[in-house]
């Protein structure tokens, strides 16, 4: 397999998506900090059965602690960008924790939450991904909420517009899921770089073994994949990813090569693909290693990397400056 040796132009300076480029004015149905923080981008563009369709273009995006999903539309990938003023699949609505819990000393705490100091117990949804299933004309998104205790899940919501979408009560795995189909097979990248695979959107998920990544790819036993996305394209498997406890967390590529067995997959060497740049990526800020969890300020980090294919040309949509706004940049040779 064979490392990434492509180039990643990036459409424009500025942020797509920004609190700046969207005062609280600008968007009267979602709270006045609603894009204080911004994450978990999901672009693509709309069928035209989809009655709910703003513009040719929809880019879905959350909050890491938010009451809903956004959602931003356009006709063209550099904009402008509009933002839709009223929630995606609200928090009341999302079958997860709608009310911040108190902490409760019979429930076992999950093991992630050490390098948190406590803030874990909010109620949020978060983290959309969003594919368009042609077959049964709708589209699906995974999504991750609370549970009682401090655990985080993903379920799956599905659409007929893509505006309003309808939440299954089934908790299918851990946050962050991303996933791509390639032979018939849906794969699915989530939090730490779990892998996992299934032949239907509903599930059920067939999870890799935990530390199935080898560690050039994790950076274990000093760091560890944030966000992940996996993304088929030409008969390949594509793991794009961000990792805390880079100095600067940034952009990674890896090809992975499917087999039946999970054991017989292979992966390919860890290649660089994007940089913060300085300004509102952070990248004139000084370096440090990227720590767990939310971040409010601009920091030298991207996040949430995103691959997608829109008219034949590969994209990646990201996070900049942490989580402070919404890049997009064309990618050649993957």
């Amino acid at each position: 397999l064979s490392p990434f040796n492509g180039t990643v132009t990036r459409l424009k300076e500025a942020p797509l998506i920004s609190a700046e480029r969207f005062p609280p004015e600008s968007i009267p149905g979602l709270p006045a900090d609603a894009l204080a923080n911004i994450n978990g981008p999901s672009v693509l563009r709309m069928p035209d059965w989809a009655p709910g369709k703003q513009a040719a273009l929809h880019l879905y995006f959350g909050h890491h602690k938010g009451d809903s999903i956004r959602l931003a539309f356009a006709d063209r990938l550099e904009g402008p960008w509009k933002m839709w003023s009223d929630p995606i699949l609200p928090l009341a609505e999302s079958l997860f924790l709608s009310a911040d819990p108190s902490p409760d000393p019979s429930m076992p705490e999950p093991d992630w939450v050490d390098a948190l100091d406590g803030d874990y117990l909010y109620a949020h949804v978060a983290s959309p991904d969003i594919h368009i299933d042609e077959e049964n004309q709708r589209l699906v998104m995974y999504y991750h909420g609370l549970l009682p205790g401090g655990d985080q899940q993903t379920r799956l919501a599905t659409s007929t517009d893509g505006i309003n979408f309808k939440p299954r009560e089934p908790l299918l795995g851990p946050p962050y899921f991303r996933a791509t189909k390639l032979d018939g097979m849906i794969y699915l990248s989530m939090w730490e770089g779990q892998l996992g695979r299934t032949r239907s959107w509903e599930g059920p998920i067939d999870l890799a073994p935990k530390e199935f990544l080898p560690d050039e790819i994790t950076g274990a036993p000093d760091r560890q994949i944030r966000h992940g996305h996996v993304f088929a394209h030409q008969g390949r498997l594509h793991l794009t990813f961000s990792r805390i406890g880079d100095a600067p967390e940034r952009l990674l590529h890896s090809e992975l090569k499917p087999a039946e067995a999970w054991s017989d997959w292979s992966f390919g060497p860890v290649s660089e693909m994007l940089l913060p740049a300085p300004g509102w990526e952070g990248g004139d800020l000084p370096v440090a290693a990227s720590v767990m969890g939310t971040v409010m300020e601009r920091v030298n980090e991207l996040r949430d990397p995103a691959l997608f294919l829109d008219r034949g040309q590969v994209w990646i949509a990201y996070c900049g400056g942490g989580e402070s706004g919404i890049g997009i940049a064309r990618v050649k040779g993957l």
